[in-house]
């Protein structure tokens, strides 16, 4: 597992689009299945808007 971790910090979160970024990017440090298929913090970084809903 990746330890390059983004750092973040939610009580800073500008809107409601970019704390749900960051709360998937968070989860995906925990998610092997995730991890395995190739989704990292990094690729959360370019969700859609769209992505971020269903997320």
């Amino acid at each position: 597992m990746s330890t390059d971790h983004i750092k973040m910090n939610i009580a800073t979160a500008a809107d409601q689009a970019e704390l749900v970024r960051m709360l998937a990017m968070l989860r995906l440090r925990s998610d092997l299945a995730a991890s395995s298929r190739g989704i990292t913090e990094h690729s959360v970084l370019g969700f859609s808007e769209g992505e971020l809903v269903a997320t």
